[in-house]
């Protein structure tokens, strides 16, 4: 009991110091966290070193080409051999933000290509797109492109082809070269079935050649929001999602 009696007080001498030493570690880890709050709150990410630089005047646009001057670009896209892709509105600015290659701009290509120096290397697509959205270039070459178009007009001009087709609703596969090689969905008709679309906005092909769609740009005509799974040839796979925000469901698909 006496041996007892006098552990008490070293006892609770050890439990004073373990609560003080608790204290003082709670104060530091207070000091420390508001040190850090301030450095956050000082930190700017535009501080760092930036090891980019503005390339002036590249590409390099030739000047049959509206001047030289650039519109509304909507993808860009680096391929196997380092050539960079350009999907762009033919140079128009006209809706801002919806451009389209119609008008005066029809007569310019939609798709360009440029080596690493800016050097235009080859151009085509003209007459074959009226709104341009999604770009993919696989590992073959070939250049997948969709075109969002659901409008007979656009600012008063007529989105038909050559052939009078409304134009849009498609995603087209183009070789190096401009040829078309294969076309998803029917041109001019919208639609959510497996072979139709509702303004296709992004597109992309898997190593084994396996090609997904981003379908329902908003507005669209049947209130579509999903992904669309094709294989290599064009056979129809698979589709899911609908606009909504449960697990599985999207608000407006805009790039794959």
């Amino acid at each position: 009991m006496t041996v007892m009696d006098r552990r008490r007080p070293d006892c609770r001498r050890r439990g004073s110091s373990h609560a003080a030493v608790l204290l003082f570690a709670s104060i530091i880890a207070a000091i420390g966290s508001s040190a850090t709050a301030q450095q956050a709150e000082k930190f700017n990410p535009t501080d760092l070193p930036n090891p980019y630089r503005l390339e002036k005047d590249w590409p390099t646009l030739p000047p049959s080409m509206n001047g030289g001057h650039w519109g509304e670009v909507s993808r860009v896209h680096v391929d196997r051999d380092d050539n960079i892709w350009v999907l762009h509105r033919c140079f128009a600015v006209e809706p801002p933000g919806s451009a389209v290659c119609l008008g005066a701009f029809k007569q310019y290509p939609p798709l360009l290509k440029f080596d690493p120096s800016g050097k235009l290397l080859d151009s085509f697509g003209t007459g074959l797109l009226a709104y341009p959205h999604g770009l993919w270039v696989d590992d073959s070459g070939n250049a997948w492109v969709t075109d969002v178009n659901d409008q007979a007009t656009v600012l008063g001009m007529s989105t038909a082809n050559a052939e009078g087709v409304t134009m849009g609703q498609e995603v087209l596969e183009l070789s190096p070269s401009g040829k078309v090689l294969m076309t998803l969905g029917k041109e001019g008709v919208s639609g959510n079935g497996p072979d139709t679309f509702d303004r296709p906005a992004g597109v992309a092909v898997a190593p084994n050649g396996d090609v997904f769609v981003a379908d329902g740009h908003t507005p669209n005509a049947h209130n579509s929001s999903r992904i669309v799974k094709f294989d290599k040839t064009g056979r129809f796979i698979k589709a899911w999602g609908h606009t909504g925000l449960e697990p599985g469901n999207f608000n407006e698909p805009h790039e794959i």
